[in-house]
């Protein structure tokens, strides 16, 4: 959408219906059906350049929005809430600070039920 006229600029499926967050050059969405892709924000076009599903652990759809913080992309579905290691590139050193451009790349690094203790 052109953010001074409204136009719309383009039209693409994607992931399908769900939700988005915005961080670092790059749309995370997660549609309701637990896809989770990931596209470079440009305004020429939505281009899912890697994608994943969420294991089938929880239950219905998934509403909740994906988190972005330290590195970290955190997805919650039902009870359940995963953590993949977005930071850098599994290749790459430890102190290379490149990000990761490929979810199926990016390490799960906790997957764990929320409690309601």
């Amino acid at each position: 959408m052109d953010w001074h006229t409204g136009e719309t600029q383009y039209l693409e499926r994607g992931v399908g219906k769900g939700s988005v967050v915005a961080a670092e050059g790059m749309l995370y969405t997660l549609s309701e059906r637990g896809q989770m892709g990931l596209v470079p924000a440009m305004p020429e076009g939505h281009e899912v350049v890697s994608q994943f599903r969420l294991p089938s652990r929880g239950e219905g759809p998934v509403f909740a929005h994906p988190v972005v913080s330290g590195g970290r992309l955190y997805l919650r579905h039902g009870e359940y809430l995963y953590c993949y290691d977005i930071d850098r590139d599994p290749e790459a050193s430890c102190h290379s600070g490149q990000r990761a451009t490929d979810l199926k790349a990016a390490t799960c690094a906790m997957n764990v039920p929320i409690s309601a203790d």
